[in-house]
């Protein structure tokens, strides 16, 4: 079974539908390079300020960032009738969008993982960028 992308849109403006079917496309791409299935995966495109608020309340840094991700908490409850199990959250704000949108979703997911900051995180994030590049997935255009 494949996995689900949700891409859920929360800022004040219109986003083209086709770039929304790309970021959810990129994404599968990445966890089915993991190998990953049955996941479900959201996406949540939210302002600057929102951005800085989540940055703030979780990571005690007072300033926006591009992305932050949120591994599924086992403790909440199952979506009922869902045959997808949760990985996670990924939050983006707009100036991910001016940044190379491929290895932010893959460190990202790599961080809903259990991946930290390391060698061990670098070279498995070179590994999924190549793989990318070769399946031509990286090259994926978003406008600003």
């Amino acid at each position: 079974m494949k996995n689900k992308v949700v891409v859920i849109n929360l800022l004040n403006r219109d986003v083209d539908t086709k770039q929304l079917n790309r970021l959810s496309l990129l994404s599968r791409k990445i966890l089915e390079l993991l190998s990953l299935r049955n996941k479900r995966l959201e996406i949540y495109l939210i302002s600057s300020q929102k951005m800085r608020f989540l940055n703030r309340k979780f990571r005690k840094k007072d300033k926006s960032t591009s992305i932050l991700s949120f591994p599924h908490n086992p403790e909440l409850p199952p979506v009922p009738f869902s045959r997808f199990k949760p990985l996670g959250e990924i939050y983006l704000s707009p100036r991910a969008f001016k940044q190379d949108i491929s290895y932010l979703l893959v460190h990202g997911i790599l961080h809903l993982l259990g991946y930290v900051h390391g060698q061990e995180m670098e070279q498995k994030e070179q590994q999924l960028m190549q793989d990318l590049k070769k399946k031509a997935i990286i090259n994926l255009k978003f406008k600003n």
